[in-house]
């Protein structure tokens, strides 16, 4: 199955066999078209001219066949973490499939939700707390989301507000998929002395632009040493 996989990927993605193969297709179409009009008339440009668009959709029919012969891909993912009742989101522009995933996983236990926001992402946030309730969402605000510090100062913020109401830190987890990289670096600068551990949220990619199409698991991240 791995050699159809990848015979499946060369067909539809491999940007030379297909430039190759569209420049023999049209000088092919261009031959024989002029000989058809020359011998037929417009009848014989018009049986050209389906006879193409009959191959066309044969080499689609053809791809999306090999495609459902695949097997369903496998992602290998990390051993997800345990529920919290604290969660603490770091969030950015593509926070709202993400950040539902990180509530569902966490939703039976859910108590508390953190959202770090920017002035683009509080919208987002808002989105997030319908999703989380009956849980309790609290928003940190910072200004520059391009300045650690800054980030670094409102994932403390919101592991302050939780110890005050009586969350220790094994109930908290910081996900740190969304935000920038300053965000990303401040949230963990943040959790490593408090010994909040943290998690991400894995994405199914698109072969050919490697955009991240959908949220598949939830995964910790060993980044506190085993003693914390």
């Amino acid at each position: 199955m791995e050699k159809v996989r990848r015979l499946y990927l060369r067909l539809r993605y491999d940007a030379y066999l297909n430039f190759v193969l569209g420049v023999l297709t049209a000088g092919l179409i261009q031959i024989v078209s002029q000989d058809m009009w020359q011998q037929h008339g417009l009848l014989g440009f018009t049986g050209v001219a389906l006879a193409v668009l009959a191959i066309f959709v044969a080499y689609r029919v053809a791809l999306y066949g090999i495609q459902m012969l695949l097997p369903p891909q496998t992602y290998p993912v990390g051993a997800a973490p345990a529920k919290r009742k604290g969660v603490i989101l770091v969030l950015g522009g593509g926070s709202r499939q993400t950040g539902e995933e990180a509530i569902r996983h966490h939703q039976a236990r859910l108590e508390h939700l953190w959202c770090i926001v920017t002035d683009r992402t509080e919208e987002i946030a808002h989105h997030l707390e319908t999703v989380a309730i009956p849980a309790r969402t609290h928003l940190v605000d910072i200004e520059n989301y391009l300045d650690v510090a800054q980030c670094d100062d409102a994932v403390q913020r919101a592991i302050q507000q939780a110890h005050a109401m009586g969350l220790p830190p094994a109930e908290l987890i910081c996900d740190i998929t969304g935000g920038t990289t300053s965000m990303t670096a401040g949230a963990i600068k943040a959790c490593l002395p408090a010994g909040i551990a943290t998690e991400m949220v894995a994405a199914r990619y698109d072969d050919e632009s490697l955009k991240a199409l959908k949220p598949i698991a939830v995964i910790e991240l060993e980044l506190l040493p085993p003693h914390a």
